[in-house]
């Protein structure tokens, strides 16, 4: 009967290593995990503000048509690049337009209407020294926007 009790002193030994390294391994895929997790929320939330930053730039133009109209009078075809205000610190929001040219529009006889086509860009990222598409911008979106507007003229 000694010799079976001594024989079994090891064995608990070594299920308990055992049974450490298992749950040492769990806690440490869990720790991983939950880096990578939290890494990918605030990542997603960075795309988050900087598409509506964005947003807000192409809705900023799209109400404040003589901006729009600033492209066709420049010599360069864009207007002045305007920047949008945001209560988030480090996150930028800038917008501007573009004169495509003009087109006749569909539905009407030639010379009665002329359509002046634009685009709206529109920029949201973070950064720390404003400057967009640097090294160091952490997210961006970048958004275009077509834009037509008609002008009716005399014939």
């Amino acid at each position: 009967m000694n010799r079976s009790r001594n024989s079994q002193k090891g064995i608990v030994l070594v299920a308990s290593l055992l049974s450490l390294l298992v749950v040492s391994l769990v806690v440490t895929a869990m720790v991983s995990t939950s880096g990578s997790e939290t890494q990918m929320a605030f990542n997603s939330q960075s795309q988050n503000q900087t598409f509506q930053a964005a947003e807000s730039g192409v809705d900023f133009m799209l109400t404040n048509t003589d901006l729009i109209y600033d492209a066709r009078d420049a010599s360069t075809g864009l207007s002045s690049v305007q920047t949008i205000d945001n209560t988030t610190p480090r996150l930028n929001g800038e917008a501007f337009s573009r004169y495509m040219g003009e087109g006749i529009p569909l539905g009407y006889s030639l010379g009665e209407a002329k359509t002046l086509k634009f685009e709206v860009e529109a920029r949201g990222y973070v950064d720390d020294n404003s400057t967009y598409d640097d090294a160091d911008d952490e997210a961006r979106t970048e958004l275009i926007q077509g834009l037509y507007r008609i002008i009716f003229t005399d014939g």
